[in-house]
Formats: structure tokens, sequence, C-alpha cells
């Protein structure tokens, strides 16, 4: 597994599987959100100014 992913999982206190997915769902949410804040700040900089 992506060390970045093992480091996010190792905040989790995983004690059965369905807790690993849960915590596995949640990284992946946060890993969504952070890239469409990135490509979300890229378009505002590459759009012209408002008349």
């Amino acid at each position: 597994m992506n060390n970045a992913i093992e480091q996010m999982l190792s905040r989790y206190e995983i004690g059965s599987v369905q807790k690993e997915i849960d915590a596995l769902r949640e990284i992946v949410q946060q890993i969504a959100l952070r890239g469409s804040g990135f490509a979300k700040a890229f378009r505002a900089m590459r759009m012209p100014p408002p008349p």
C-alpha cells in the first residue's frame, strides 16, 4: 500500500475489516476533496478577472 495512505490509516483505530474499509473510504474522500480544491484554485488563476 502507498506510504501516504498507510500514514493516513495510522490515524484511525482499526479493529475490524469493516472499520478499515470505512477508514479507506474517508481517506479517498479527503483525497478527492483536496484534488477538487486544487483544480478550482488552478482554474481561478487561469480565468480572466470579471469585467
